[in-house]
């Protein structure tokens, strides 16, 4: 936080927290309530004719409904893009740059062609957005939003994806619009995808993939298993940690179709086949950096070793120690408040009864469905054809989420320092368990007054959360955060151009830049990006700047030179921490232009 808050904010922080611990009371009373009947009466009751006609009624203009959800998704990703959060993540510089550089030179900034994983500041960042945001610059000029438009973009079939899968679960389209509201509102979502932290479209892509592969398991087509394979593949070019994710998420889901009885090795394999062969040269990119393979060039592609390998991020002597924290910080937020506000966490404190709720109806539905598979008597003519004759209960979505939820949440115990995006794909499990939450109250075999009333609350409280939520995040953020940690400005970028515009269109005159001391940190690589410096320039900078002072990026000069030359045709770039410096030019002969607020420009 910005350290002091006003009285104004300091009150609305503690209505924000009430709201959040009387909701959570209230929706885990209507919690207890419904799994008081269904202890007492397991037997689920016919739906009323009226609930049958407030159901038929929503699924006559689901389409509407649906629209008008998705415009307030569209507006609430797209509205104040540019603007907010405030400046932009050192990702976002980093993986644009990137991106920029191989549009324009088939490199990356570090001359590398094409990698499958791009070093970006040593560590690595993955390529899935990388690429896409070379494809935004093909068409659309640099800017915040052509930076951020990928996540945007991404978030939309992730949108219609919640829809497909809750309607694949109980084939109802007005239950299906539970998927796309709790995606729309839910904090999560709403943050990781309007910036570019490259991480975060694992929560995008790997909805569809979750998709495809709940519409292969209803409908045991091989197809849906290809795509689902298919978008799981690319899964893996979003975020690395998809790599130990996904793998036991198979694993598990393997287990649970032998056990149900459902497992064919033919539409097995067309879910595996596809994301191994993605998933090639990133195991041969982590071959090389373990020392395995000797760096090589392949079809385009440098396959190069980091200047920083993170394996030693991963321990198992950890797992004791992080199994409570982490389920805090899943819901309760972390301190890097680009993921999630304090105020509100990464999840709407109503729904975490349901999420609870609906995990604990997957769990009951995949033990049942495992129970009807192991008693049964198959007769497979050719267990490579998967034309098994029998009639049972088939897998439960539901279950699957659950396994989803747990595959995440177990890598993530191996982590020593987790932050919420580590696991950024586990939030449309959550979406899926509160909506199969919110259907196992809307089916118990309670009064049929106490349910609609429960549901209509929680979708009114879930309303007024997201109100609560919007309000603050375009209108109070930043009095209350400031700009959020490792976000910086791109003031120092736009003002550079402005020169090179306006005082040096021809390149010509040397461009010297002392900006405040609070925003010197990655300065030089977001002016790097915004006057759209060849990377091969930047390489020699790089190689340069621990050694020269001032340290020259083209034209462009980072510090103030050795001695003054009053008739130096050069261009100054102050903050005010440099006044001084300002009067003392201005004494000889300089002169001044502050057309941005902070800073002088000083110019001959």
């Amino acid at each position: 936080m910005t350290g002091y808050l006003s009285k104004k904010e300091f009150i609305m922080q503690q209505i924000y927290y009430l709201f959040n611990h009387l909701s959570l009371l209230a929706v885990s009373l209507i919690c207890a309530v419904t799994l008081f009947y269904l202890l007492r009466k397991p037997a689920a009751q016919k739906s009323s004719d009226k609930a049958s006609e407030s159901s038929a009624e929503i699924n006559s203009f689901w389409i509407v409904f649906l629209l008008l959800l998705f415009a307030v998704f569209l507006f609430s990703r797209l509205f104040h893009l540019s603007f907010l959060p405030a400046g932009l993540h050192l990702d976002e510089v980093g993986v644009t740059y990137d991106a920029f550089s191989l549009l324009n030179f088939g490199t990356d900034r570090l001359g590398r062609a094409y990698p499958v994983y791009p070093t970006n500041y040593g560590d690595g960042n993955s390529a899935m957005y990388t690429y896409l945001e070379m494809l935004v610059l093909k068409f659309l000029p640099l800017s915040v939003i052509s930076i951020r438009l990928p996540a945007v973009l991404c978030s939309i079939p992730c949108f219609f994806a919640s829809f497909g899968i809750v309607l694949e679960m109980y084939k109802n389209r007005a239950a299906a619009l539970l998927g796309p509201l709790i995606v729309t509102v839910t904090p999560y979502f709403f943050m990781s995808e309007r910036f570019g932290l490259d991480c975060n479209l694992m929560l995008s892509i790997v909805t569809v993939a979750l998709y495809f592969l709940t519409k292969a398991v209803n409908r045991e087509k091989s197809r849906y298993y290809v795509l689902a394979g298919l978008f799981f593949g690319l899964t893996l070019y979003t975020y690395i940690l998809s790599y130990l994710m996904l793998p036991l998420f198979f694993l598990l889901l393997f287990i649970y179709l032998m056990l149900t009885g459902k497992f064919c090795i033919r539409k097995f394999l067309s879910l595996c086949l596809p994301f191994g062969l993605l998933g090639i040269p990133l195991f041969l990119e982590q071959l090389v950096n373990m020392g395995i393979l000797p760096e090589f060039h392949f079809l385009g592609s440098d396959f190069m070793r980091l200047d920083v390998y993170r394996s030693s991020e991963l321990s198992l002597s950890r797992i004791l120690k992080n199994l409570p924290n982490i389920l805090y910080l899943l819901f309760g937020g972390d301190p890097l408040v680009f993921n999630s506000f304090n105020e509100f966490g990464p999840v709407f404190w109503c729904l975490i009864p349901l999420i609870i709720l609906g995990c604990a109806s997957g769990i009951k539905k995949g033990i049942r469905s495992i129970r009807s598979g192991s008693n049964l008597t198959l007769n497979r003519s050719d267990p490579l054809s998967g034309s098994d004759n029998f009639q049972d209960r088939k897998p439960e979505p539901a279950f699957i989420f659950v396994l989803y939820v747990f595959s995440i949440y177990l890598v993530s115990l191996l982590l020593a320092s987790f932050n919420t995006y580590n696991s950024n794909g586990i939030y449309i499990g959550f979406a899926v368990l509160a909506a199969e939450g919110i259907m196992v109250l809307v089916k118990a075999p309670s009064p049929l007054l106490f349910r609609q009333i429960s549901t209509v609350f929680i979708l009114c409280l879930t309303g007024i959360a997201f109100l609560l939520y919007g309000e603050f995040y375009f209108r109070r953020q930043i009095a209350v955060y400031g700009k959020l940690p490792v976000f910086i400005s791109t003031e120092p970028g736009d003002m550079l151009k402005y020169v090179e515009e306006t005082y040096s269109p021809e390149g010509d005159k040397k461009i010297y830049t002392e900006i405040n001391y609070h925003e010197r940190d990655y300065a030089d690589i977001c002016i790097a990006l915004f006057t759209e410096t060849d990377p091969s320039v930047w390489r020699e900078y790089e190689e340069n700047k621990e050694t020269s002072s001032p340290a020259f990026m083209g034209n462009i000069a980072f510090n103030f030179p050795e001695e003054f030359d009053e008739n130096e045709d050069a261009v100054y770039i102050l903050g005010t921490d440099w006044n001084h410096i300002v009067s003392y030019l201005s004494s000889i002969g300089y002169s001044t232009d502050t057309s941005f607020d902070g800073y002088t420009i000083v110019y001959k």
